[in-house]
């Protein structure tokens, strides 16, 4: 007789039926084969939102900023104002979403951008202003009304951790200038599902958060493409990103160190792969992605 029973959540983005995908420690995972959305249980508990709310603002600076401060990611800040401006063709208005301790902004502000930023931790502002000033607001894209519309819009690392990602992309589209950039950098999520199911066949389930990257949301370039296509973005390009910097080193030796340098050799698997396709296999651990905002670009 078949199981009636069958665990489901409703797709919190299209509203379908999603089905058990993955499960990375104590996190399980669902999987949305309508949009191909893959989202963590428990987002809808009526205390989750307060609590991540809290976890930004107070202790993400104590546990996390150091993995800004020491450098580690300071090669993909160039990269996407490089990318940026290979767009862009001009250094104007800048807004950066998540901008905790201010290294990104910093980067653009030494190139000539009129950068600003914006963070829910308390701490990481606090920092920003005592080293490059009033470049940055504490708060989130829900309460902020700057009065202005920007040039570009970023968002690295971020869009994986909101509580609704889909609600800041239209709040972003909202920000931009007719023709504006939106700059984003995520996880990749279908690298980070192979790995952690490689990792767990090999025994080395232990291993798998410190590398494999999975937060509130695991995307895809699939459904990156779809949310911001409904958004009207258009020449959506998405495209491997680089490697940060390998921040495990700086807390685990040995068996991390093995991970992560066949991590580095996937990534260069990956970009071969992705040029011999002309950009349609994306095998690398994260994901860069360029879209403009419909309308006239001059």
């Amino acid at each position: 007789m078949m199981n009636q029973s069958v665990e489901s959540r409703r797709c919190p983005y299209c509203l379908e039926q999603a089905f058990p995908g993955l499960a990375a420690g104590r996190r399980r995972f669902f999987h949305c084969s309508s949009c191909r959305l893959v989202f963590r249980d428990g987002l809808d508990a009526p205390e989750a939102a307060a609590e991540e709310r809290r976890y930004y603002e107070d202790e993400y600076y104590r546990e996390l900023a150091w993995d800004q401060l020491e450098g580690y990611r300071d090669g993909i800040y160039r990269e996407a104002l490089d990318r940026i401006e290979g767009q862009e063709g001009r250094r104007g208005r800048l807004l950066d979403v998540g901008c905790g301790c201010g290294l990104f902004l910093r980067e653009a502000l030494k190139r000539g951008w009129d950068a600003k930023g914006i963070d829910p931790s308390r701490e990481s502002i606090e920092y920003l202003h005592a080293t490059i000033g009033d470049a940055g607001i504490q708060g989130t894209l829900e309460d902020f009304d700057p009065g202005t519309r920007y040039d570009a819009v970023t968002m690295i690392n971020v869009l994986d951790h909101l509580a609704e990602p889909w609600k800041d992309a239209t709040r972003a589209a909202s920000l931009l200038r007719d023709g504006g950039v939106l700059y984003v950098r995520v996880p990749n999520g279908p690298f980070h599902m192979a790995l952690c199911r490689l990792l767990a066949s090999c025994g080395l389930n232990g291993s798998t958060g410190r590398v494999v990257v999975f937060h509130n949301y695991v995307l895809s370039a699939a459904w990156l493409t779809r949310v911001l296509s409904d958004r009207g973005f258009s020449r959506i390009e998405i495209r491997n990103a680089g490697l940060s910097g390998f921040s495990g080193y700086r807390r685990h030796t040995g068996r991390t160190k093995v991970l992560h340098a066949l991590r580095r050799a996937v990534w260069c698997g990956a970009k071969s792969a992705e040029r011999l396709s002309a950009g349609r296999l994306l095998w690398g651990p994260s994901l860069e992605v360029t879209a403009r905002k419909a309308g006239k670009t001059g």
